[in-house]
């Protein structure tokens, strides 16, 4: 029982060190000949600040929306966060 769970255990990390592995192979691939923070491989999200209430409620300011360069993968590279994640927190809050 022990080795079938450590058989599983392994070939798991494998499986998600190849997806990363790949997914470095082809951001790679698309960020070839762009400077850096532009390309096919970059994007920006646009967010709001919003700040928490005593009533459990928030406040988003009117200001400015903020721009955010993210990363076209499925996992954080190069200090960007993925646009697939950024896309769905556009509403950032303030402590």
């Amino acid at each position: 029982m022990k080795q079938i769970l450590l058989r599983a255990m392994l070939a798991l990390v494998a499986a998600a060190a190849a997806t990363y592995a790949g997914d470095a192979i082809v951001l790679h691939f698309r960020m070839a000949g762009n400077p850096p923070g532009t390309g096919a491989a970059y994007g920006t999200v646009t967010y709001f600040y919003s700040a928490d209430l005593k009533n459990h409620k928030f406040e988003i300011f009117s200001g400015q929306p903020q721009q955010e360069t993210c990363v076209r993968a499925i996992f954080p590279h190069h200090g960007y966060p993925p646009c697939w994640y950024s896309r769905r927190r556009t509403i950032r809050t303030v402590e």
